[in-house]
Protein backbone atom coordinates (compact mmCIF):
# COMPACT_ATOMS: atom_id res chain seq x y z
CA UNK A 1 0.00 0.00 0.00
CA UNK A 2 0.91 3.59 -0.74
CA UNK A 3 1.28 5.79 1.93
CA UNK A 4 2.25 8.80 0.57
CA UNK A 5 0.02 11.98 0.87
CA UNK A 6 -0.90 14.19 -2.18
CA UNK A 7 -3.30 17.55 -2.04
CA UNK A 8 -6.57 17.00 -3.54
CA UNK A 9 -8.38 20.62 -2.30
CA UNK A 10 -7.08 23.82 -1.01
CA UNK A 11 -9.43 26.72 0.42
CA UNK A 12 -11.17 28.13 3.75
CA UNK A 13 -10.82 25.99 6.57
CA UNK A 14 -14.48 25.84 6.87
CA UNK A 15 -14.73 24.27 2.96
CA UNK A 16 -11.56 21.98 3.33
CA UNK A 17 -13.19 20.45 6.73
CA UNK A 18 -16.59 19.92 4.83
CA UNK A 19 -14.68 18.34 1.46
CA UNK A 20 -12.79 16.38 4.25
CA UNK A 21 -15.92 14.77 5.65
CA UNK A 22 -17.19 14.10 2.11
CA UNK A 23 -14.38 12.15 1.20
CA UNK A 24 -14.22 10.31 4.40
CA UNK A 25 -18.39 9.58 4.21
CA UNK A 26 -17.27 8.08 0.50
CA UNK A 27 -14.70 5.62 2.41
CA UNK A 28 -11.42 7.56 1.12
CA UNK A 29 -9.24 8.47 4.25
CA UNK A 30 -8.56 12.11 4.30
CA UNK A 31 -6.55 14.56 6.78
CA UNK A 32 -6.94 18.05 6.87
CA UNK A 33 -3.38 20.27 6.97
CA UNK A 34 -3.61 23.93 7.81
CA UNK A 35 -2.02 26.47 6.47
CA UNK A 36 -0.88 29.59 8.66
CA UNK A 37 -2.50 30.19 11.63
CA UNK A 38 -5.68 28.22 10.79
CA UNK A 39 -5.06 25.57 13.64
CA UNK A 40 -5.31 28.21 16.03
CA UNK A 41 -7.59 30.69 14.47
CA UNK A 42 -10.15 28.29 12.34
CA UNK A 43 -11.87 31.35 10.72
CA UNK A 44 -10.51 32.22 7.14
CA UNK A 45 -9.60 36.24 7.73
CA UNK A 46 -7.15 37.41 5.10
CA UNK A 47 -4.02 35.25 4.49
CA UNK A 48 -4.42 34.23 7.89
CA UNK A 49 -6.87 30.79 7.17
CA UNK A 50 -7.15 28.00 5.14
CA UNK A 51 -6.90 24.26 4.91
CA UNK A 52 -5.44 21.79 2.57
CA UNK A 53 -7.11 18.41 1.96
CA UNK A 54 -4.97 15.42 1.86
CA UNK A 55 -5.59 11.81 0.54
CA UNK A 56 -3.41 9.01 -0.39
CA UNK A 57 -1.98 8.53 -3.87
CA UNK A 58 -3.89 5.77 -4.35
CA UNK A 59 -7.12 7.26 -3.68
CA UNK A 60 -6.57 10.75 -5.82
CA UNK A 61 -8.43 10.28 -8.90
CA UNK A 62 -11.30 8.81 -7.22
CA UNK A 63 -11.55 11.51 -4.31
CA UNK A 64 -10.73 14.83 -7.14
CA UNK A 65 -13.96 12.92 -9.10
CA UNK A 66 -15.97 13.48 -5.58
CA UNK A 67 -14.66 16.85 -5.57
CA UNK A 68 -15.43 17.79 -8.90
CA UNK A 69 -18.91 16.24 -7.84
CA UNK A 70 -19.22 18.55 -4.65
CA UNK A 71 -18.10 21.73 -7.05
CA UNK A 72 -20.98 21.22 -9.06
CA UNK A 73 -23.23 20.87 -5.99
CA UNK A 74 -23.99 17.25 -6.78
CA UNK A 75 -23.99 16.88 -2.51
CA UNK A 76 -26.28 20.03 -1.76
CA UNK A 77 -29.95 19.69 -0.07
CA UNK A 78 -32.52 20.49 -2.14
CA UNK A 79 -34.43 23.67 0.01
CA UNK A 80 -37.31 21.39 0.75
CA UNK A 81 -35.20 18.79 2.29
CA UNK A 82 -33.90 18.08 5.55
CA UNK A 83 -30.41 15.86 7.09
CA UNK A 84 -32.18 12.54 6.23
CA UNK A 85 -33.25 13.58 2.67
CA UNK A 86 -37.33 13.87 3.52
CA UNK A 87 -39.47 16.91 2.33
CA UNK A 88 -39.78 19.42 5.38
CA UNK A 89 -42.80 19.64 6.64
CA UNK A 90 -44.02 23.70 7.02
Amino acid sequence: MDDELVQVFSASHMDAEFVRSILEANEIPAMLSGEGHSSAYPVNVGGLGGGRVLVRKEDEAKAREIIEGVERGDYALAEDEDVEGEPVED
